[in-house]
Order: C-alpha cells, then sequence, then structure tokens
C-alpha cells in the first residue's frame, strides 16, 4: 500500500447535533491526525470542496456510509 498522503490543513468544525429549543447544539472539530474520521464524515463532494478551498491536500476518498466487515447485513 502506497504512503498516505492525506492531511487537515486547517481544522474542520461540523454539527454533530442541531440545537433544539433549551438545548446547546454540539460541535466536532476535526484536526491532523484524525484523516479517517474526516473521511467517514463527509461524501466525496464535499471533501473535493474541502481540497479547493485548502483546509485539506493530498488523495482522498470518502467512506461515508460504506460497510465494515463486521457491520455487514447477514
Amino acid at each position: 500500500m502506497g504512503k498516505d498522503n492525506r492531511e487537515i490543513i486547517r481544522g474542520i468544525r461540523s454539527m454533530t447535533v442541531k440545537g433544539e429549543a433549551g438545548k446547546l447544539a454540539q460541535s466536532r472539530t476535526y484536526v491532523p491526525g484524525m484523516e479517517d474520521e474526516l473521511a467517514a464524515a463527509y461524501l466525496q463532494k464535499e471533501l473535493d470542496a474541502m481540497k479547493e478551498r485548502g483546509d485539506i491536500t493530498g488523495n482522498w476518498k470518502s467512506t461515508k456510509g460504506k460497510f465494515t466487515a463486521k457491520e455487514e447485513p447477514k
């Protein structure tokens, strides 16, 4: 397997839970070292936009919604 050249240049903040009446919204910030989590959280189109803005560099491929061996339905 080739060297992983993915890198998060700027922290990417996303809302994880939208705030409801009387509750605060929660967010998550993806920082360098969280490349796998970022790839799993966004679609390829969104990753391409982040790359174009200069937030991330390298070869990114979205894994959002893909099954792992443990999660495959029977």
